[in-house]
């Protein structure tokens, strides 16, 4: 037994042992910052993308605010459908990178039944219940928008 003791606590088995578990840490490391960088980094390209789509989202709301205010309702109901018929793919594309999208899914759902209300209103022609719901659909998308840069 003393053999045993002896040849565990030996200052080159100490040695060999302490070199290898600096090896074993150093491999662990490696593989931590190589996982987290491929998980992390491959999404900054698609971050900065959903980001100057967000951008051109807003300006095409902005855009819609112009028609509304000119009861130009034909063209209401084209941009709504046409440029943007894209918004829907392009939020639920920025949501998937969060975290917890919760929030997010919230306030895209919100969002997008406010264009649904614009789109009604501009079926009635209704200036009053298409502006209100313009105001609603700004806010929400300014929210959802927070919401989206925080990741």
């Amino acid at each position: 037994m003393k053999s045993v003791i002896k040849f565990v606590f030996d200052q080159s088995n100490w040695q060999i042992f302490n070199q290898t578990l600096k090896q074993v840490m150093i491999g662990l490391c490696l593989v931590i910052v190589l996982f987290s960088s491929s998980v992390f980094v491959s999404n900054l390209p698609a971050i900065a993308a959903n980001k100057s789509k967000l951008e051109v989202i807003s300006d095409r709301i902005d855009q819609l605010q112009t028609y509304i205010d000119a009861n130009n309702w034909i063209t209401v109901k084209t941009y709504i459908h046409g440029p943007l018929g894209q918004v829907r793919q392009d939020i639920a594309a920025a949501t998937r990178l969060l975290k917890d999208p919760t929030k997010a899914k919230s306030l895209s759902t919100k969002f997008f039944n406010d264009l649904i209300s614009i789109d009604v209103a501009a079926d009635r022609r209704d200036f009053d219940q298409a502006f209100d719901a313009y105001e609603q659909a700004r806010k929400d998308f300014d929210q959802l928008v927070a919401v989206l840069k925080k990741f």
